[in-house]
């Protein structure tokens, strides 16, 4: 990596799909996010740079540690989930173990992130004229009401579509 500062790192060869900068959470996590994948350099060296190391060496983001999916080969990265702690800029999903610790900014952004989707709870903000606000608070796109596919944790957007008139195409 070229620099370090704040919550960004500077690729080699400054560029990644974001620009010369990755987020630094991306940093060792096992996807090369820069073009030279310069992110994925020194990791096991530097114990994964804040990221996740399973026994193996390999790195991971902390959102994938305790979210019932084994990642790491020998499954390190659901053991001992009763322990696990965010950190101050992670958001702890519910109270059930396992229950992983996502970034802070998923919190409210209108995509549930959370198994419970407790990361869109209580969440404050309008929805747009061509959105619908689910009950637990966060908003889908009209489109997603009556597509026969529950998008709010109730299901409210699959409730009173009444009767599907199909026409047909010429």
């Amino acid at each position: 990596m070229k620099s370090e500062s704040g919550n960004q790192v500077e690729c080699l060869n400054g560029t990644s799909t974001w620009g010369r900068c990755i987020p630094r959470s991306s940093r060792c996590n096992s996807v090369p996010d820069c073009s030279d994948a310069s992110d994925e350099l020194d990791c096991k060296e530097n114990s994964c740079f804040g990221n996740f190391q399973c026994q193996d060496g390999k790195c991971m983001e902390r959102m994938y540690v305790c979210d019932g999916i084994t990642n790491c080969w020998d499954g390190d990265d659901e053991l001992n989930c009763e322990s696990w702690q965010c950190k101050e800029d992670e958001l702890k999903c519910g109270a059930s173990v396992p229950s992983p610790c996502i970034p802070m900014s998923l919190r409210c952004n209108g995509q549930p992130d959370c198994v419970d989707h407790s990361d869109e709870l209580n969440c404050t903000e309008e929805c747009g004229s061509d959105e619908f606000r689910c009950s637990e608070g966060w908003c889908i796109p009209d489109v997603w009401t009556c597509d026969g596919r529950a998008d709010c944790y109730g299901g409210e957007d699959e409730k009173n579509c009444g009767e599907c008139l199909c026409g047909v195409l010429m």
